[in-house]
């Protein structure tokens, strides 16, 4: 399997695996805004800034992921928009530093500039 970042348009095997992982995440992220009790635990613990913010970023993040599987480029330019904001957004509310949540979104940004050659 050729894994050289020149084949225009054909979706690397660690691309379709964010993707896939992005989705399930994303379908589990809205269970817990639209479940009325989990949406309750999160409201009493980070308030409903929070929940708003995590609808919004999780709507944001699959339509980039949809972008990204396709290998277009407004998904990549999507998913950094989304994960700045999540990451600006999550400071602004207090919310406890967590260094995955910086490590992995900056991991996904850079594995989709490593292939952006051949996004289209």
């Amino acid at each position: 399997m050729n894994t050289s970042p020149s084949e225009t348009g054909k979706r690397p095997v660690i691309i379709s695996i964010i993707c896939v992982v992005g989705f399930l995440g994303g379908i589990l992220s809205l269970a817990g805004i639209i479940i009325p009790a989990s949406r309750a635990m999160l409201v009493e613990s980070y308030g409903m800034s929070f929940v708003i913010l995590t609808a919004v970023l999780t709507i944001l993040t699959f339509a980039s992921l949809i972008g990204f599987w396709k290998m277009k480029k407004w998904g990549l330019y999507t998913y950094i928009v989304a994960t700045v904001l999540g990451m600006v957004g999550g400071l602004y509310l207090g919310l406890p530093f967590n260094v995955l949540s910086y490590i992995v979104p900056t991991a996904i940004v850079v594995t989709g500039l490593f292939y952006f050659k051949r996004f289209r």
